[in-house]
């Protein structure tokens, strides 16, 4: 079957000494791992990377793990993301996390809009990406299913968020959080991106969130050892 989907290019990795495999969350399919061909050398490769919007042709086969891809196309200009060093190395860890966090061969449509959106956001000039890292992993858990019960919470009423349940409570264990970071947490779930400009953390409190929201993935997710792409991360942080 020939299928036609736009995609979102998460990640790719050389394989042998030409070809290439890439991730692509398709519009369509989910996400899926293709192979291409020669990719290496080929003028596909510059359409490959983290974060490029693209438009697809390829033979759809559901027993085989890697597809292979037929053409490949340029379909939105992330420029910004792309010559913003700051942003790339957030583009880079972002789709690490997104392709670790989701199923192969499963329809998400949900979460290709909600990807495809924030792409948008960031390739904006005057975006800036302080906190957006947060911001995107608190929101991002909400599309997979395993977002802290915030919905019928009031704020008035949050002090301690525990990970295990992800729900806020009264409760004092010592796995909480304490009540100023479950307030953070609260709040980071409850703006919108564009709010990002008024919402201020300290460097500390910043680590602190962010570290902790990929123990939660790891926790919910059954251990995708997330944690050394955040090592990476800040590594590469300027």
């Amino acid at each position: 079957m020939t299928v036609d989907s736009n995609g979102i290019v998460l990640k790719h990795t050389l394989f042998g000494d030409n070809d290439i495999i890439v991730k692509i969350l398709t519009e369509n399919l989910g996400l899926i791992s293709f192979m291409v061909k020669g990719g290496k050398k080929s003028n596909k490769r510059k359409y490959l990377q983290p974060l490029m919007i693209v438009s697809i042709s390829f033979k759809y086969n559901i027993k085989r793990n890697i597809q292979y891809l037929n053409k490949i196309t340029l379909k939105e200009v992330t420029s910004e993301i792309l010559n913003n060093p700051q942003k790339s190395i957030i583009s880079l860890f972002l789709c690490e996390i997104i392709s670790k966090s989701l199923k192969e061969g499963s329809e998400d449509k949900e979460a290709y809009d909600f990807l495809f959106n924030q792409i948008l956001w960031l390739n904006k000039k005057n975006n800036s990406i302080l906190n957006f890292d947060v911001w995107f992993l608190a929101h991002f858990s909400k599309i997979l299913g395993i977002s802290p019960n915030f919905y019928d919470v009031n704020k008035n009423s949050v002090k301690y968020f525990n990970p295990e349940s992800g729900s806020f409570s009264d409760s004092t264990e010592s796995r909480n959080w304490d009540h100023n970071k479950s307030l953070i947490l609260f709040n980071l779930l409850n703006i919108e991106a564009d709010k990002l400009k008024d919402f201020h953390l300290n460097n500390n409190l910043t680590k602190f969130v962010l570290k902790e929201l990929i123990n939660y993935y790891d926790y919910h997710l059954n251990n995708l050892n997330l944690n050394k792409c955040l090592d990476v991360y800040n590594s590469l942080k300027i």
